[in-house]
Parts: C-alpha cells; sequence; structure tokens
C-alpha cells in the first residue's frame, strides 16, 4: 500500500511540475451510504444492509485517495435466542479519474478490514466472540461536482472478503 502511495504521488507531482496551471489538489471530507448485499441465516435469502459512512478524500490531479470508516449494528431475535452484531470497517482506496470536469468517471482499488463483535444470548446463557476479516476491491464509481465545496459520487464495488466465497457487491453513495 505504501509502494502504491508513493507512486501516485510521485506519479502527480511530476505531472505538477510538467503543467502546474493545470494542477488540481483538494480535500474532501463527507458522509456516505454504503449497500451491502449480504446473505441471511437463510442461504437463499439475500438482503441489502445499508451503512452510514465517514470519508476523507484527496484528489491530486487524476488521482485520489479514500479512507472510510463504517459501521452497522444488528439485532436478531428467534425464541429465546438474541443475537447482536456489530461491523466496524476501514478501508483504504487508491482511484484513477479518467476525466477531468463536473462529471468524472474513475476505476479503483482498495483494501480494508472489518472488525466483528458478535454477541448471542439464550435464557441465561450468554456467549461473546471477537473476529477480523480482511478485503481487497475493486471499484468504479462517478464523481459530480456540484459546486467547488460539494460532490456527489456513485460508486459500485466488488468487494472479496477472507471469510466469503462468492464476491460481495456494494453501492456507495458520498456526498462532501
Amino acid at each position: 500500500i505504501l509502494v502504491l502511495c508513493f507512486l501516485v504521488a510521485r506519479a502527480g507531482l511530476a505531472q505538477e511540475a510538467e503543467n502546474p496551471e493545470q494542477s488540481v489538489s483538494r480535500s474532501i471530507f463527507g458522509i456516505a451510504l454504503k449497500v451491502t448485499k449480504e446473505n441471511d441465516v437463510n442461504p437463499d435469502s439475500k438482503i441489502f444492509q445499508p451503512a452510514p459512512v465517514l470519508f476523507f478524500k484527496y484528489i491530486q490531479n487524476v488521482y485520489a485517495g479514500v479512507v472510510e470508516y463504517s459501521w452497522e449494528t444488528r439485532d436478531s431475535k428467534n425464541g429465546g435466542l438474541n443475537i447482536e452484531t456489530t461491523t466496524r470497517n476501514i478501508n483504504i482506496w487508491g482511484h484513477y479519474m479518467f476525466d477531468r470536469g463536473k462529471l468524472e468517471p474513475y476505476l479503483g482499488l482498495g483494501v480494508g478490514a472489518y472488525f466483528d463483535s458478535v454477541k448471542s444470548t439464550y435464557g441465561t446463557a450468554l456467549n461473546e466472540s471477537l473476529g477480523r476479516r480482511l478485503a481487497f476491491a475493486f471499484c468504479g464509481g462517478v464523481d459530480l461536482e456540484i459546486w467547488t465545496i460539494l460532490r456527489l459520487t456513485s460508486e459500485l464495488r466488488l468487494a472479496l472478503v477472507d471469510d466469503r466465497k462468492d464476491v460481495q457487491p456494494e453501492i456507495v453513495f458520498r456526498a462532501g
């Protein structure tokens, strides 16, 4: 990751040195909504789980770096069984934007980690566990500049999470 960040920064600085009047650099903080398609307890059931996301995005010419933090909590009850799940997710993304302007399509790669906490109770019995899952993902999206200080983004991701056998699709909507 550090090598990728170094190469992206070096390419951006080289382009800025060649064309300083065309250099674009900006930082964006914002909020997002991530919708993930997940399997429920029933393997034939698919649900779409929304989660709030906080993000920081740094744009340098045609390159962008994004850091995200998201969380979700779910409760599941069946008779006397109660399961509470909390998942926190941290992602780091690198984007390449194909066209600079009001509408900017891009492709990217990202890595991340999911930190899970599961608490189950059945009657008076209690079981708690913690876990960590790593992820690698591809993404494509479009940034729309509304004003200099406001951008809207729509993004599709395909994530490979280390505990899943299939690809996990996600849709992200950002404002910042």
